[in-house]
């Protein structure tokens, strides 16, 4: 994805006062020592300014140790690693993730390329069927869009969200959690 709105495309690597630039890409070992006590956070997150999907595997294998030391892990995702991947990956996050938000962005096609300008053909429909599908696998998921972005329905997202039979939250720009 490379959407209009994210601030890295904007010329920032700050998100919630945080520099989320990396020099290199860190080990899962590396990660797990980063949250040291786990079970002293309402939860772990795994998102910022990229998609963290793109390392699937690795995230997992992280996520999966942290879960069995106490935490709570939270994916925030574009929703496309089924179609990055080319098969359907929502099984892989039994067990290892217990929360999804995924950015959702706009209540349609035309409107969600304009802004997420994604880089696959079907991203949306895409993003659409992953969650439909992650729905067995995890227990707590949120589709997200941001308010004050033209032509983005607000409530037509809200209501998609709900056809889809999970819960639909706020984000702004430059946030990392979003509230539901």
């Amino acid at each position: 994805m490379r959407c209009a709105f994210c601030p890295k495309f904007r010329g920032s690597w700050t998100l919630d006062g945080l520099d989320l630039r990396l020099s290199r890409e860190p080990t899962v070992d590396e990660i797990v020592a980063a949250a040291g006590e786990p079970a002293r956070y309402e939860e772990i997150v795994f998102g910022g300014l990229g998609e963290p999907t793109l390392r699937l595997y690795d995230l997992m294998a992280a996520a999966l140790r942290l879960h069995g030391r106490g935490a709570r892990i939270r994916l925030q995702t574009d929703g496309l690693a089924s179609l990055v991947y080319g098969r359907d990956v929502t099984p892989d996050l039994e067990g290892g993730i217990d929360a999804l938000s995924v950015s959702l962005n706009a209540q349609d096609e035309q409107t969600y390329n304009r802004y997420c300008r994604p880089m696959l053909p079907g991203a949306y429909r895409a993003m659409l069927d992953f969650v439909a599908r992650a729905r067995e696998f995890v227990p707590d998921i949120v589709l997200t869009a941001t308010p004050g972005l033209d032509d983005v329905d607000m409530a037509a997202c809200e209501r998609l969200a709900g056809e889809l039979g999970v819960k639909f939250g706020t984000r702004g720009h430059d946030e990392m959690n979003c509230r539901q």
